[in-house]
């Protein structure tokens, strides 16, 4: 046949506004794998290769032996996968595309003959199919039109001058039936008997002889069994309707009161904690329900979320808050205790300012404060020795009681530290323990209690050690993250930050080839927030083993409240 070879394959690259050739970073490209490949959307950019979860890329000439393995074509942007996924979807995380291969339909042949040479090409295919299409068209119109007739056909009911008729209509008039044989006119009425048609109307069937009294039905209910009977006769014919027995219900849930940490929970057994209601899904004894906002954990799920605090004003009978008529309310010393408590922390601060009058100033002075941490002798509260505790006692009061205003001191300066930074919110993490990292596949950091450098606002919860979970009230933060690795010089190093479990406009990655003991430092954009929202430090190593993440201050991630 003769083949048109003048139609052009088309190259469209990406370019800028000058005209100068780009890439464009692609992101979450999902695919299906059809004959152990899928073909991307773009030509990708060898130089920023194509990234995969839990996937490694090896060279184009290099053998897949591995579940895991892909290569990639970057001519025809075409990748191949192991056997194994066959009609698996692939979800791309990031490539560059440089622009899209356009072939026409002239050059892609569907059939040859025994000689090699070409019979049948995509464009004459597709010219088939419009001529198929053109007929389909002819063939829909005689089809509307019969369906116009069939859909005209039906009765209308008793003729109603009124009323138009469409043809093929049909009526009723004193007993008689017509068919309208073209659309007719209001108060065009079919014709009188004898006469059976005129111009519009023909009759299609005559009034019948009138028809024998019938006979009734009689109907009667016993418990489940209705009976039926014609009116002339004596006995009723009964069916039993009752239906089949249904299946058993879904089980209900156990209340069991307020939680325990000595009870021994089943899953469905419902607690009451912190004024919410949580349901059990795993057996526990002594594991509590999470912390609101977390809504779950391993044992538990939030089950009924504790309501707002009422804002109404009420009063009491004198029975109910002086039972033993004593003149004072029940509990007042309890009350006046809290009081007291309250007026002494106040005072804190003030008593601080004037230890230059307190008999005991050179112990006093040992108590500094640091980046909001409160020291005595250099060391934190929590490490003050027996001695220096025994020293502050020797004034006369206890060593309890020193340990109860150190306490006090302490909270107090780290609520005016959070004031004099002007309210400032965020959290600050730093790995403790080194992380295990294993080769080519992403993996979340884990973030130790001990390694809370600061923390404002409970962000993080070491139930989900990964994660800076958004409390209300916050709607835009900002974070950044520092990683470094053990030494080694083989593959790459890639760390970037999620959000909900997912990349988000707005964050960061970081890729680097290393150098020895590398790293990367990422920062991200301002991010809108909603409560309950969670960011993680992801990270990504080919080193061809496992490679850690080391335990020191050079690995951190932090989270600064913006709004």
């Amino acid at each position: 046949m003769a083949i048109d070879y003048k139609s052009p394959i088309i190259i469209l690259w990406n370019t800028d506004s000058s005209g100068n050739p780009v890439s464009e970073e692609i992101l979450n490209e999902s695919k299906q794998v059809v004959q152990n490949t899928i073909v991307l959307t773009q030509i990708p950019d060898k130089f920023y290769r194509v990234l995969i979860t839990e996937f490694v890329e090896i060279e184009q000439h290099e053998e897949i032996t591995s579940e895991t393995q892909f290569k990639v074509n970057y001519q025809n942007g075409i990748i191949t996968f192991h056997p194994s996924q066959e009609g698996q979807t692939i979800n791309i995380d990031k490539y560059f595309g440089r622009g899209v291969i356009f072939t026409p339909a002239s050059r892609i042949y569907t059939s040859v003959d025994s000689s090699g040479d070409i019979t049948q090409t995509l464009y004459d295919i597709i010219e088939l199919g419009k001529s198929a299409i053109d007929n389909l068209e002819e063939l829909d119109i005689i089809v509307s039109n019969a369906q116009s007739i069939i859909d005209n056909a039906k009765y209308i009911g008793e003729y109603d001058e009124l009323l138009s008729y469409k043809k093929n209509n049909t009526v009723s008039l004193n007993g008689y039936s017509y068919l309208a044989f073209q659309d007719v006119p209001v108060a065009v009425s079919p014709p009188t008997p004898p006469i059976i048609s005129n111009d519009y109307w023909g009759m299609v069937s005559a009034k019948g002889d009138k028809g024998d009294v019938g006979v009734g039905l009689d109907y009667n209910w016993n418990n489940t069994q209705l009976g039926i009977k014609r009116e002339d006769e004596a006995e009723y014919q009964y069916t039993d309707l009752k239906g089949e027995k249904g299946d058993k219900g879904d089980d209900g849930v156990n209340w069991k009161g307020e939680y325990s940490s000595v009870v021994n929970y089943i899953a469905d057994d419902v607690v009451e904690n912190a004024g919410s209601s949580w349901i059990c899904i795993s057996p526990t004894v002594g594991n509590s329900p999470p912390t609101l906002p977390t809504t779950s954990n391993t044992w538990w799920e939030l089950f009924v979320k504790r309501g707002l605090d009422g804002e109404g004003a009420g009063d009491m009978l004198k029975a109910d808050y002086d039972s033993n008529n004593d003149g004072k309310v029940d509990e007042a010393d309890i009350a006046d205790t809290l009081t007291n408590m309250q007026s002494s922390v106040a005072n804190i601060d003030n008593a601080v300012e004037k230890t230059h009058e307190h008999s005991n100033k050179t112990v006093i002075d040992k108590f500094t404060e640091v980046s909001g941490e409160l020291l005595y002798d250099s060391n934190p509260v929590g490490e003050v020795t027996q001695d220096d505790l025994d020293g502050l006692a020797g004034v006369g009061r206890t060593t309890e009681t020193v340990k109860g205003n150190a306490d006090a001191i302490a909270s107090h300066k780290a609520e005016n530290a959070n004031k004099a930074h002007g309210g400032f919110k965020g959290a600050l993490l730093r790995k403790v323990v080194a992380q295990s990292i294993p080769n080519g596949v992403f993996t979340f950091v884990n973030w130790e209690s001990v390694g809370v450098v600061y923390d404002t606002s409970i962000f993080f919860n070491p139930i989900n050690p990964t994660r800076f979970t958004i409390p209300s009230g916050v709607s835009k933060v900002k974070l950044k993250a520092n990683t470094k690795w053990n030494t080694n010089a083989v593959g790459r190093r890639f760390v970037d930050i999620r959000k909900n479990g997912a990349a988000t406009f707005g964050a960061a990655y970081s890729e680097n080839m290393p150098a020895g003991q590398s790293g990367n430092h990422i920062s991200t954009a301002v991010l809108q927030v909603i409560e309950g929202d969670y960011f993680e430090l992801r990270v990504l190593q080919d080193s061809g083993g496992a490679l850690d993440l080391v335990a020191s201050g050079d690995v951190w991630f932090s989270l600064e409240v913006i709004e």
